[in-house]
């Protein structure tokens, strides 16, 4: 009776632990509260069968004085077997899991057709998802859209781009339009252990008022999953649905893909998409935030002056913020409006600063604070916050160069080299890359160096 019990124990325990949870919706800790009712079950059955016995007529009460039934040895040896395999797979089971490291890489999501209008829509998608997850603080690493966007139709496994992003879990997904609806297929998968810790399908009418509204349930579903802490104005945050219009998030995309390509002209470009969104939906806030960063962008490529562009980059900021005064992208805007003109560095410290407790995991806000305080010779602050940016998003190559560039200016040649190489191996088409290269090597005595 207790090898039967034993067996059977040992193949429910089996079946729990293979199953995929999100199959048959098991709560969590199922298998560890099966193995409490079955373990106090063990014994019980143990000294049932050890005094009594199976026979054709039924279950009897072991006589001491009659002969050990035959077999009887083999029957006390299996069940000495299975016991030990029962106590084994406990300690497996209860054994401490070490809690998720909370950061999560969400890759680009996969078109079915390859249609342009339907990579377009995706593009969206995935850089909307990962604008709101910015907003959570207890998430430890987002990376940016424009960091991931080079695994696009990778083939490389799951975990080697985790671990290259640093990032415990990995966003994947597809979406594929006909006609006048959209499937999005969505899954959150813990790369080390390769199990699904969330997957969902959303069907959408194109033409329905509420298209949008899914990824902000993507996004939340995505933090429920990693069981992360999240305040109620970052709940807010997160299920808030940016624009109900397609058109402008379908120009707002445009505006954000032309400005990661940094050339003068794609800025240009990008100055008009956002404005084109703000014209389709005036109360599009983040698109505000996106036409002053072209404005300010389209400044610092020399194509204009910085102090022509002042007015509109402040109409559009405070447009913005009445429209969305907790934007994180927002106050990153005013803080370098205040940073430029110089006249209220007070004001632009302090706004940096809101912006990094709004966005805790917006890499451009720490750049941006880093900036302002080199330019102010706080060198040693400033390369705390950029390696704060670069436990967000460790590819960024923006905040690798910073990064270096800050490391040189504290005299910190030999560091600051390797980190730059190791951008330029990935990506030789960044040229600050190769650029701070040669100043650092010539700057640290290297000029011989340099000069190759």
């Amino acid at each position: 009776m207790a090898a039967v019990y034993a067996g059977v124990t040992w193949l429910i325990l089996q079946i729990i632990d293979v199953v995929d949870p999100n199959v048959i919706d098991l709560p969590d800790g199922t298998s560890k509260w099966a193995l409490i009712l079955l373990a106090v079950g063990f014994p019980i059955a143990l000294i049932v069968s050890w005094f009594t016995r199976v026979t054709p007529t039924g279950v009897r009460l072991e006589d001491d004085t009659a002969p050990a039934p035959k077999g009887r040895l083999g029957d006390s040896i299996a069940i000495a077997v299975l016991s030990a395999a029962v106590i084994l797979l406990t300690f497996y089971i209860l054994k401490p899991v070490p809690p998720l490291d909370k950061s999560v890489a969400v890759l680009p999501f996969r078109t079915i057709t390859g249609e342009s209008q339907e990579l377009g829509f995706s593009g969206g998608i995935h850089a909307e998802v990962i604008r709101l997850l910015r907003n959570v603080k207890s998430l430890s690493s987002v990376p940016t859209t424009t960091t991931v966007a080079r695994y696009r139709d990778s083939e490389m496994p799951l975990l080697e781009i985790a671990r290259e992003l640093q990032t415990a879990t990995i966003v994947e997904g597809s979406v594929q339009r006909i006609g006048e609806k959209v499937r999005i297929t969505v899954q959150l998968i813990n790369t080390e252990t390769d199990k699904t810790l969330w997957n969902d399908v959303f069907d959408r009418d194109l033409n329905d008022d509420d298209l949008l509204g899914f990824q902000s349930e993507i996004a939340a579903e995505i933090v429920a999953a990693l069981d992360t802490a999240i305040s109620r104005e970052e709940a807010r945050r997160v299920a808030a649905v940016a624009t109900h219009s397609p058109e402008a998030f379908d120009q707002y995309t445009l505006g954000q893909a032309e400005m990661a390509k940094r050339t003068r002209e794609s800025i240009r470009r990008a100055e008009d998409h956002f404005q084109r969104a703000i014209d389709l939906d005036p109360d599009y806030a983040v698109a505000y935030a996106g036409l002053a960063d072209a404005l300010t962008e389209k400044a610092l490529t020399g194509q204009v002056s910085m102090e022509s562009t002042r007015d509109a980059r402040k109409a559009a900021i405070e447009k913005g913020l009445a429209l969305a005064p907790v934007s994180g992208e927002l106050h990153v805007s005013l803080a370098a409006l205040h940073w430029d003109s110089e006249d209220d560095l007070v004001s632009a410290e302090r706004v940096f600063l809101n912006a990094i407790e709004l966005s805790p995991n917006y890499p451009r806000a720490y750049r941006w604070y880093a900036k302002f305080l080199r330019d102010q010779d706080r060198d040693a602050e400033a390369l705390t916050f950029v390696q704060k940016g670069l436990d967000i998003d460790p590819q960024n190559d923006r905040l690798i160069a910073d990064y270096a560039v800050t490391l040189s200016r504290i005299g910190q040649y030999e560091d600051a080299l390797p980190k730059l190489r190791e951008g330029f191996a990935r990506n030789p088409d960044y040229p600050p890359f190769s650029v701070h290269t040669w100043v650092i090597l010539r700057d640290a005595g290297h000029t011989g160096e340099a000069l190759k």
